[in-house]
Order: structure tokens, then C-alpha cells, then sequence
């Protein structure tokens, strides 16, 4: 007779048979990291089986009877790290290594199967209690997904816990958009250095994120369609950006350099990687100094794009496209800048031209 899964304690999970030897059936037990033997009589397709060695006693990453232990979280994080970049951008993946760096004390050594939804929900207790937002653990937990993605891939775990959590439960608070001011906003560009005020006014001018601003190329701009093709963005797909009488002029002004087509560059033609750092740090200096300054983000500026450009009479779902969100729900979020008409008029798809009138480098806030 086969024994039943209640016939043993629940340090015993499950056993993969790697040898027949005569009656026995030796196997590898996933919850103590033993090498066991099932017992005599017991048929191949029962893959349970009595551990009697005390849980932990077997050394890492020890072999017994031809079985490979269960990988460890690092494992997986090195077989992820091998395919990471042609699943998710360049910017995804230094923020995913952020995200195993900020949660290694509960996943560090923890075999790979073990991290289960008791795992995360202590995780995620415990990345509270530091006073960490609903945000940023959201983005933890979509990180450890896509590492336990490949540990599925590689046959390693059978149920992707990470994906499985119930998202609800860790609402995220929308921070209202709020539009910089016209006098900030030249404080700003007038007190940052040239390249980084110019990559400022071309956010303005585009809508493009800052990351795909500093890593634009200039075989990407076609100034006779007055477009940028966008390739390295946030969800990896391609988009066309329509181009503004003011971005063109900020693109001309622009030197080249023969060691890369990056075009705005720094050094030997290198990404200006530290545009964010020096915008805190002259934003701080401005509030310090002025008054009148009222701080903005960056990102901001990409808010002030979807406003002008939805009350210049353009359409929601062009302007969808423009930003490359993958839901009409965010891009409907700037409606609320507009008034009754102009929103009618923007859910009703009337589209903007492709070559937008030149704007002011300080337009309007809010």
C-alpha cells in the first residue's frame, strides 16, 4: 500500500526519485535538503516519503544520490541576470537590482521554493515598518516576480508567488499632477548648466521621459517628418514622437561627437547619466534662495506637455500614443487640467497636427 502525503510532517514536501536501487527508491526530500530512501515496495509515481534526518542538517548546496539541491534565491538572481536584458529595459533592470539589494534580508539564502506568499507578506511587513510607500513595494514585488519567472523557465518552482499577490492590497496613492509654474520653471533653466537646461526645454517640447531624452541617437530623429522613433522606452515599445519648431531648434544647437550618436552627450559621447542629481540639487539651491521658486520634478515636465498639448486641441488618444502609455485610463488623468469643452473635444479625437506650432521654453503652469 502507498503512503498518503498525510503520512508525513510538513518538513517533508516533496521528494524527486533520482535512483532505483532493488526495492529502494532514493530521492532528495525539499523540505530538510536530504538525500532519503522511500522504502521498499513503494511505486515510482509516489513522490513523497518519509525524512527522519532533522530539518537542516545537509551543508548547502550538498549532492545526494545524483539530486540537485533546490537552487537559492541567488541562483535565480544569476540565471535571471543572463536573459534580464532582453525581457526588460536597461532602466527596469537597474531599478530591478535596486529592489533584490533593499529586500536581501528576506530573500538572502532562502532556496528558491521557499519563497512562497509567507515569505512576501513578511517581506512586505516588514518593508512597511521602515516606511517604505505601496509604491515602491509594488515595484519590489514585480521584480521578485520576474526573477521567480525565470526560476519557472528553468523548472525549478512550479507557482510564481510574487505574480500571484494580490495586487489590492497594496494600493498605490496617485501623487496629483501638478503643473510647474512659468517663473520656476525659468528659474530652473536659467540656473542649470546649458546641456541639462536644454534637456529640460526638449522634455517640455516633446513629453519624452527623462531617461529616453539621454538616451536618444541621432538615428532616431527624422527632422523631415519632424519625429523622433523612441526604441529604448519604459514598456520596450517603439513609438514615434512628433517634433516642435522649439525641439528642432534645441536639437540643431546640439554638437556631435565621432564617439557615438547619443545626442546629448557628455566625455567621449557617454550618456549624461546625472541629470537628476543636478536638477535636485539647483532645485534645492532655488528654494533656499527664492521665494517665489516652487519646487517641481523633473517628470513634471512631461505633465505640462499632455496639458498644453490636449488644450491646444489635441486628441487623448493620440497624446496616449505620444506618452506610449499602455492604458487610455493614465493619459485620461491630464482631462482633469481642462475644462468641460476642451475635454469633450479630447475624448472625441479631434488630433493635433504632427508639427506643433513653436512653443515657449516657459510655458504657462497650472
Amino acid at each position: 500500500m502507498e503512503p498518503r502525503r498525510s503520512d508525513f510532517g510538513p518538513e517533508c514536501l516533496v521528494a524527486t526519485v533520482g535512483d532505483v536501487s532493488g526495492d529502494e527508491v532514493r530521492g532528495f526530500c525539499f523540505g530538510c535538503r536530504c538525500g532519503i530512501v522511500a522504502g521498499h515496495g513503494i511505486a515510482l509515481s509516489c513522490l513523497v516519503a518519509r525524512c527522519t534526518k532533522p530539518k537542516g542538517r545537509t551543508a548547502k548546496g550538498e549532492v545526494r544520490h545524483g539530486i540537485t539541491p533546490p537552487k537559492t534565491w541567488q541562483d535565480a538572481v544569476i540565471a535571471w541576470n543572463e536573459v534580464a536584458l532582453s525581457l526588460i529595459s536597461e532602466n527596469s533592470h537597474r531599478r530591478y537590482i535596486v529592489s533584490f539589494n533593499q529586500c536581501r534580508h528576506w530573500l538572502e539564502d532562502r532556496h528558491i521554493r521557499d519563497i512562497d506568499g509567507t515569505c512576501l507578506r513578511e517581506l512586505i511587513k516588514g518593508r512597511r515598518a521602515l516606511g517604505v510607500s505601496n509604491a515602491t513595494i509594488r515595484r519590489d514585488l514585480t521584480a521578485i516576480s520576474s526573477v521567480l519567472g525565470v526560476a519557472q523557465d528553468e523548472g525549478w518552482i512550479v507557482d510564481n508567488h510574487a505574480h500571484a499577490m494580490n495586487r489590492k492590497r497594496i494600493p498605490e496613492r496617485r501623487i496629483p499632477i501638478v503643473l510647474p509654474q512659468k517663473t520656476s520653471i525659468a528659474a530652473m533653466i536659467k540656473a542649470l548648466p546649458p546641456k541639462i537646461a536644454d534637456i529640460c526645454a526638449f522634455a517640455i517640447e516633446t513629453g519624452m521621459r527623462q531617461d529616453e531624452i539621454v538616451q536618444l541617437e541621432w538615428y532616431c530623429i527624422d527632422t523631415k517628418r519632424r519625429s523622433a522613433t523612441i526604441h529604448k522606452t519604459k514598456g520596450q515599445k517603439i513609438r514615434a514622437v512628433p517634433l516642435s519648431d522649439r525641439a528642432l531648434e534645441i536639437l540643431k544647437r546640439q554638437p556631435r561627437t565621432t564617439h557615438s550618436q547619443i545626442v546629448f552627450w557628455r566625455g567621449d559621447g557617454l550618456t549624461m547619466d546625472w541629470v537628476s542629481s543636478q536638477f535636485g540639487a539647483v532645485a534645492r539651491k532655488l528654494t533656499q534662495t527664492s521665494k517665489e521658486f516652487v519646487r517641481f520634478r523633473f517628470h513634471d515636465l512631461r505633465h505640462l506637455f499632455a496639458v498644453r498639448y490636449l488644450r491646444d486641441g489635441g486628441s487623448i488618444y493620440a497624446l496616449q500614443g505620444i506618452l506610449g502609455h499602455t492604458s487610455i485610463k493614465t493619459t485620461e488623468l491630464y482631462l482633469a487640467h481642462l475644462t468641460p469643452a476642451r475635454q469633450h473635444e479630447a475624448r472625441m479625437g479631434k488630433a493635433q497636427k504632427l508639427s506643433h506650432p513653436q512653443r515657449s521654453v516657459t510655458p504657462e503652469g497650472s
